[in-house]
């Protein structure tokens, strides 16, 4: 079976790359928010009960987002912190290396003054 190239597509239909994330995400929303008050209607429950229920739904929806958030935070620190103790290491083994190169450096220069030297 042969693919289609991007060319050979009818127009108006477009790849996820072409429509977007931001497309795909509002698309899901507002299905979400479309369940979400189908539900409510059609619930048998009272209004308050409903209310309760989604407002300790929120709560912990908001705690476990906090929670996540700290960990992400302290995760990201981690990484900060091993990135610059790296950077240093290679700093310092990269001034260590030209410091090296620079003696070797005048080392040969003070050979080859040697050789000119002598007859």
């Amino acid at each position: 079976m042969e693919q289609r190239r991007d060319e050979d597509r009818p127009a108006g239909r477009g790849t996820v790359d072409e429509l977007g994330v931001v497309t795909i995400l509002a698309a899901f929303g507002l299905g979400l928010m479309a369940g979400a008050v189908t539900t409510l209607l059609t619930t048998p429950e009272s209004g308050a009960s409903v209310r309760n229920r989604v407002k300790r739904g929120v709560d912990t929806a908001r705690k476990e987002f906090d929670e996540t958030m700290g960990e992400v935070k302290e995760d990201w620190s981690a990484v900060g912190d091993e990135i610059y103790d790296s950077v240093k290491r290679t700093a310092s083994r990269v001034k260590q290396a030209a410091e090296v190169t620079k003696e070797a450096l005048a080392e040969g220069n003070g050979a080859d003054a040697q050789v000119r030297r002598v007859p």
